[in-house]
Order: structure tokens, then C-alpha cells, then sequence
């Protein structure tokens, strides 16, 4: 495949580009990509509660699916040079408003829609016990958060409860379910 042309065609909150690509047969074609930064996020165990193992998600309007959706936190690696973990713990506490104990493991990497977007996402596991603020996000984002143990969680995932893939992926990647 060769990228013979490329023009941005939006420059806005997202950016997208139009190609004009070859193929191996010489044949010439287009497509759309939207040029997104790359993403992280965590499954957050809180870890201050000793009466059982507790989950934090968070509960936001989102455009696309035009409702309200469950998800695990998440932000764009949005600061030139920041480590993905570094992004994370900046997330959790302006999403959650925990200060992050550690972050335990990177359970995956993958490309959130490799046919249209060039977003790569990256799940953490990471533990948390202090809470330093009230969270809910910033600026517009209106986050509420959700605390669910792991019975919940894995009823959540079967009932449908979840419905973003990176939520499903996550948690079936860290939980095996």
C-alpha cells in the first residue's frame, strides 16, 4: 500500500485527513482517517474499603452514543512527552479525584478502530485508597462516579450493563471473563 496524497480536510476538536492511497495492483483510491492522539485507560481498584474489593468507574454523557455510558476512566495522552502512566494518574484524579497508590500493570494495547482512526489505546491496572478531591472531570465532562465489587462488575459485564469496548476489553483482558 502506498500513501500517494494526503490533506487535512477538518481541523477541529477531532482532525481527519483525506488519503489518496495505491494498492498493490496500481489502483488508486480514498479514504478518511481521523488523526486522533493516543488514549489510556484503567480498571481502578479502590483499595481503603476492607469489607471487599471495590471497582470505580465512571458514568458520562458521550456524543456518539447519544446516552449516558459506564466506562472504565479514561483520557487522550494529550501532553507532548508525558508517560502513558503519568497520563493515567492525571485522569484518575481529575475524573475519580483519587490520588493513584500505583499503577500495578499495562493489561493491553490496541488500536481502538484501526479503519477509520489512528487512536491506540492502553488499559492500566492501578489501585487507589486517598481521596483527594471531588473529581466529576473537567470543564464540561459532568463525570459520576460509579463503585461497583467485583460480583457486580462481572453481573454488569453479562447483563449488558457495559457497553463500550474498551470497558468489555478490559475487563474480560484483566478479570478473564
Amino acid at each position: 500500500m502506498e500513501d500517494i496524497k494526503r490533506a487535512r480536510i477538518l481541523n477541529s476538536f477531532l482532525k481527519v485527513d483525506h488519503l489518496t492511497l495505491k494498492n498493490k495492483n496500481g489502483e488508486t483510491y480514498s479514504r478518511e482517517v481521523v488523526m486522533k492522539q493516543d488514549a489510556v485507560c484503567a480498571i481502578v481498584r479502590l483499595t481503603s474499603k476492607t469489607d471487599c474489593d471495590r471497582y470505580l468507574f465512571t458514568k458520562q454523557w458521550r456524543p456518539g452514543a447519544l446516552d449516558h455510558i459506564i466506562e472504565l476512566v479514561a483520557g487522550t495522552c494529550d501532553i507532548e512527552g508525558e508517560p502513558k502512566e503519568e497520563c493515567i494518574k492525571r485522569e484518575i484524579i481529575e475524573e475519580l479525584g483519587y490520588k493513584v497508590d500505583s499503577v500495578k500493570e499495562l493489561v493491553k494495547d490496541f488500536y481502538v478502530s484501526p479503519g477509520y482512526s489512528t487512536e491506540k489505546m492502553s488499559i492500566f491496572y492501578c489501585e487507589v485508597s486517598e481521596k483527594i478531591s471531588e473529581g466529576g472531570g473537567v470543564g464540561n465532562e459532568n463525570i459520576e462516579i460509579i463503585e461497583m465489587n467485583v460480583a457486580e462488575l462481572i453481573e454488569g459485564f453479562y447483563s449488558g450493563y457495559f457497553n463500550d469496548a474498551k470497558t468489555l476489553i478490559g475487563l474480560r483482558s484483566f478479570f478473564a471473563i
